[in-house]
């Protein structure tokens, strides 16, 4: 069964979520896919939601397929028969957009957010679960309670990867046959710069006041 969009996805995850009654959550998404998802998410629990800055590194033959992922201080690849120099370029790239979603978004995760806190880490889906994976890696040095990826459809592989790098994986659809993040969404969109920030400033409106930035 396909989702019809993210934030039907997303609201299907927070159902999910209110059942485990947790306890000072902060949800953090992984932009820019995984914010409508996060947003009905954060709505539902009362909780704050900030921004990973974590991008991923593409295929040079199938952008879609990550072979890697990035953030500004940290770089994931895994063994492929990849150019180094692309894999140098393509890290330069992304490093240069995530600067650019910190100044435009101004919402990224600091470490006062998630201290002893438990860290719902949300995304539309996980293929080769490189992006939360080095997102969970990061977050882990901020001290967290606990971490919880929570995302629509995850692949078997990448199920049992994250698994052992994170407290619990809550995924709605874990199909035996992986066709990709957007084959399990009728509407899978890519979200505009604009359209993002509509998002987190509706959401600025709806978490208690000491929690906004």
């Amino acid at each position: 069964m396909k989702f019809l969009d993210r934030n039907e996805a997303g609201s299907l995850l927070a159902q999910e979520l209110i059942k485990k009654e947790i306890k000072n959550p902060v949800v953090v998404a992984i932009p820019r896919g995984g914010i409508p998802v996060s947003a009905p998410i954060a709505f539902a629990l009362d909780a704050p939601l900030r921004l990973s800055m974590t991008r991923k590194i593409g295929h040079p033959y199938y952008e879609e397929f990550a072979i890697g992922a990035v953030s500004l201080d940290k770089f994931l690849v895994s063994q492929q028969q990849v150019e180094k120099k692309y894999i140098e370029e393509a890290i330069e790239k992304e490093r240069r957009r995530i600067r650019e979603m910190i100044r435009i978004f101004d919402h990224e995760i600091k470490e006062e957010d998630i201290k002893g806190k438990t860290v719902l880490l949300v995304d539309d889906g996980i293929a080769t679960g490189k992006t939360v994976q080095l997102a969970a890696e990061e977050i882990k040095q901020m001290n967290p309670l606990k971490i919880l990826v929570c995302v629509p459809v995850c692949s078997i592989p990448a199920f049992g990867i994250l698994e052992k790098e994170v407290d619990e994986i809550i995924a709605l659809r874990i199909p035996s046959s992986f066709s990709g993040i957007g084959a399990y969404y009728h509407n899978f969109n890519q979200l505009t710069d604009n359209e993002v920030i509509g998002i987190l400033r509706k959401q600025k409106n709806t978490v208690p006041q000491e929690n906004i930035s």
